[in-house]
């Protein structure tokens, strides 16, 4: 961990720290909790919204249910035609999920909302695993209400022979999407993280980023973008588990060419670490992108100032 405090400079010259405000957590909840531009088969009728409000009408049934979503969960629907800008000029979702033994430290939170986020509680003592598995269930069922295209990549191989390495949502036909999401869910209610302390992130941005730049020139002609998630404890090794500046090094050298792409970052921390949330913190002077702490905290975040 004092190679993450002392390696901060890898991608700042000084201390930067971010106070992570409601309006970047909902600047976060706009590239990742409200995109997608095609149709959906639970449409329903159109939300009432403020005279003084004015949105076109719906451009499809997925956009039609996210605004219905948006609304369910109480945010001011005068923020509506920003995240349906975002919403639609977003290709589709990757989510780097790291399952590396440390996922499983009991530092972490769980979440508990009452009724239309009227109360919020947390339990502590969770695993990050646990916490970092229920922001992505969350995800998933927006995903597919939405018809959001999303692809989940494990950083490690799942232990569990039997479970894929990679899976998604909305990428078959529109009526396979409640199969998709069920095995899905199925996937990361069953995998666990490995027995060994491995968390290659450089390599696995790197196969993103090649992944992407495929498709970057399509991309850019048609003016979207693909939001990348890391979901991860944050200490990065190489494939033999070994830490240090240099790996630093070479992992922010992965995340430097992947901004280079079309694409909207965003890093979800499972961890209360402060070395590494000042890592985290430093590397937005280096790329454009967001960071998250703690799934609980911008939960809250969003309930106060809704």
């Amino acid at each position: 961990m004092d190679a993450m405090k002392h390696n901060a400079h890898l991608a700042s010259n000084g201390r930067h720290q971010r106070h992570h405000s409601s309006g970047q957590q909902l600047r976060e909840s706009k590239i990742i909790s409200s995109h997608g531009s095609k149709s959906h088969s639970r449409a329903k009728s159109e939300p009432q919204v403020p005279s003084d409000t004015k949105l076109p009408p719906p451009a499809n049934d997925g956009e039609l249910n996210l605004r219905h979503y948006f609304t369910t969960l109480g945010l001011p629907v005068g923020l509506l035609p920003a995240v349906l800008k975002v919403f639609n000029s977003m290709e589709s979702r990757i989510w780097l999920v790291e399952n590396s033994l440390e996922m499983m430290t009991t530092d972490s939170h769980l979440i508990n909302v009452g009724g239309n986020f009227q109360k919020i509680t947390k339990s502590d003592g969770a695993t990050r695993w646990s916490e970092m598995q229920q922001c992505v269930d969350f995800h998933m069922k927006m995903a597919a209400r939405c018809w959001i295209p999303t692809k989940f990549w494990l950083i490690n191989k799942p232990k569990e022979k039997h479970l894929p390495q990679r899976f998604g949502i909305c990428w078959g036909e529109r009526q396979n999407w409640p199969a998709e999401r069920d095995s899905a869910s199925q996937i990361m209610e069953e995998v666990r993280p490995g027995n060994h302390s491995c968390s290659p992130l450089a390599n696995e941005v790197r196969k993103v980023t090649s992944r992407l730049d495929q498709v970057s020139s399509h991309l850019t002609e048609t003016d979207k973008f693909i939001s990348v998630i890391v979901c991860t404890q944050g200490v990065p090794t190489n494939e033999d588990g070994e830490r240090g500046p240099t790996i630093l090094k070479d992992y922010l050298n992965s995340l430097v060419s992947l901004a280079a792409l079309p694409v909207k970052i965003v890093f979800r921390i499972c961890s209360d670490d402060e070395g590494v949330m000042e890592f985290y913190n430093s590397i937005d002077q280096k790329i454009d992108c967001d960071v998250l702490d703690d799934y609980h905290s911008e939960v809250r975040a969003h309930s106060t100032r809704r």
